[in-house]
């Protein structure tokens, strides 16, 4: 996202810089469950991030807990201590 003040009231100040699409595989919790062990806890927390559409790679990982945790507060708990 890009930011570009105008005078024109009709255009949007608004720009998309970059879109990239992506691919969802149609995971259950068992099949993430399995795979829990071999995941650190920042690994967890950039693909919470990533679901959140949000680029991990754009956040330090203490300001990766704010979003994540205004989704679930138990798991901000988790990840912060």
């Amino acid at each position: 996202m890009g930011y570009e003040p105008s005078d024109d009231r009709n255009a949007s100040p608004w720009l998309i810089e970059n879109l990239n699409p992506s691919r969802y595989q149609t995971w259950t919790w068992m099949n993430l469950k399995r795979y829990e062990s071999q995941f650190t806890t920042e690994e967890w927390v950039d693909l919470l991030m990533q679901t959140l559409g949000l680029n991990p790679e754009e956040f330090t990982f203490r300001s990766k807990t704010d979003p994540v945790g205004e989704v679930d507060p138990v798991l901000r708990e988790t990840i912060i201590t």
